[in-house]
């Protein structure tokens, strides 16, 4: 099942539109909500701050060790990458003014000089180098190593040149290369807990599941940003106190609220839903695909066939987003999507039917893997669950906090007989957004190895 977020995530209060951009929100950031009809054309004014709610927690302060979508909150705050995303998903320069290709296997990075790191240090090439070989090992176990698969060798060609040797031509690269944020190495021990980046704000404190505190950083190298002085992320870990803590002006921007107040919000003058107009973010569920019954693509087929979207589409997510009939991870708007491939509609008959040819017995009993405090990914547990009693299968469902979530599927941990909530924020080339079908990719984690599909990809 396969649904795209082409959502809300976050609302702002009047005026604080253009403050929250010029801070550094990423553009992938899904959807935002302001109070009051923020016009783009308001004059940012300096001072102040930005107080943002969430009901997500983070994991830690590592930018390199968490993908949760929650963390682009931080991570375009604390960090930048050599590149980055505008509103269309257009591959911009960040800390890299330019790069070029002078072969297919060979990728030199320009980096900008006088970017300065929070503790005062000057960035340069072996700052990047430590970085990318640092996502790059298998003992950081980083979710990002996947998108960097293809990175042989790294040179520093002198103090603010970078190259880049391939292993087989890549030209997701640029794109990808993005999502590494540079980090003083120095800091890299303390990294959960102090982190030194470049971004527009620095760390004061992160106290988990309550809030992050980041101040002004007064040498950020593109002046004139950021206008607010302060930044402050809370964690309200029920959605609808969250959210209705910011309606009564406790906060100026709410991050993943639920998508029952999606209309609520369009019909408030107050509140500015802020959503993009392309996305490459999708919500799906995942399997362990080298563990039974999963094993097995008749089970994985059955499962689809016994996946009422239109139910989880209309009751989870308010008809927000974009719907595929086909499965595909491309909205619409994609230049790439294909309208014309086969429907994979519901069917309980021939999902009955699949389960059975594929050895999966009635009485047969699995887990759901699902967030605490989601109500979205409860109500489509709760749809998936029917259906599956109606095939014979109990599906329990269990629900916990961020860590305990991520853990069952953690990279190199096997997860059989677990159902899993999961969603990506990919970038617009479609080949980043099938990275995850590579064989046993560590950013998916659903240990799918197919020769044949690596090789079309």
């Amino acid at each position: 099942m396969s649904h795209q977020e082409n959502t809300t995530n976050a609302i702002s209060r009047r005026g604080l539109l253009q403050v929250a951009a010029a801070a550094g929100i990423a553009a992938p950031l899904a959807t935002t909500i302001t109070a009051g009809g923020a016009s783009a054309q308001d004059e940012p004014k300096r001072g102040g701050a930005i107080t943002l709610v969430t009901p997500q927690d983070f994991p830690g302060m590592d930018p390199a060790l968490t993908a949760l979508g929650n963390a682009d909150n931080l991570h375009s705050l604390l960090w930048n990458g050599l590149t980055r995303y505008d509103t269309l998903n257009e591959v911009l320069p960040d800390l890299a003014e330019s790069w070029e290709s002078p072969d297919t296997q060979t990728v030199v990075f320009h980096l900008r000089q006088g970017v300065m790191f929070h503790n005062g240090r000057e960035m340069t090439g072996d700052d990047v180098k430590a970085n990318l070989e640092r996502v790059l090992d298998p003992e950081t176990a980083s979710p990002y190593r996947g998108a960097l698969a293809n990175i042989a060798t790294i040179d520093l060609v002198d103090t603010y040149t970078v190259r880049l040797n391939l292993s087989v031509p890549d030209v997701t690269i640029p794109a990808s290369i993005g999502s590494v944020k540079i980090q003083a190495p120095e800091s890299f021990a303390d990294a959960q807990s102090k982190p030194v980046g470049t971004g527009p704000y620095k760390f004061v404190e992160f106290v988990p599941g309550d809030h992050v505190s980041l101040t002004r950083f007064e040498n950020y190298w593109n002046q004139p940003l950021p206008y607010a002085d302060e930044f402050r992320i809370q964690i309200t870990k029920d959605p609808v106190s969250a959210y209705n803590a910011f309606k009564s002006g406790q906060f100026d921007v709410i991050w993943q609220m639920d998508f029952s107040v999606v209309e609520e919000v369009k019909s408030n003058s107050d509140l500015t839903l802020i959503a993009p107009q392309v996305t490459g973010t999708s919500l799906f569920f995942a399997v362990d695909c080298s563990q039974p019954p999963f094993d097995n693509k008749v089970a994985r087929q059955a499962l689809m066939y016994a996946t009422d979207k239109e139910a989880i589409f209309d009751l989870a997510y308010f008809g927000v987003g974009f719907l595929s009939p086909t499965n595909s991870n491309l909205v619409e708007n994609h230049w790439a999507f294909n309208p014309n491939l086969p429907p994979r509609e519901y069917d309980i008959e021939k999902a009955k039917q699949l389960f059975a040819e594929a050895g999966v017995q009635p009485g047969t009993k699995w887990k759901f893997n699902a967030i605490a405090g989601r109500q979205d990914i409860q109500t489509q547990a709760e749809i998936l669950e029917r259906s599956l009693n109606e095939c014979g299968i109990e599906l329990e469902i269990v629900a916990t906090d961020i860590p305990g979530w991520s853990a069952v599927t953690a990279d190199d941990v096997h997860w059989p007989n677990v159902i899993s909530f999961k969603g990506q924020v990919q970038g617009w080339d479609p080949a980043l957004q099938l990275a995850g079908l590579r064989c046993n990719d560590l950013g998916s984690n659903i240990w799918y190895c197919n020769p044949e599909v690596d090789a079309l990809m």
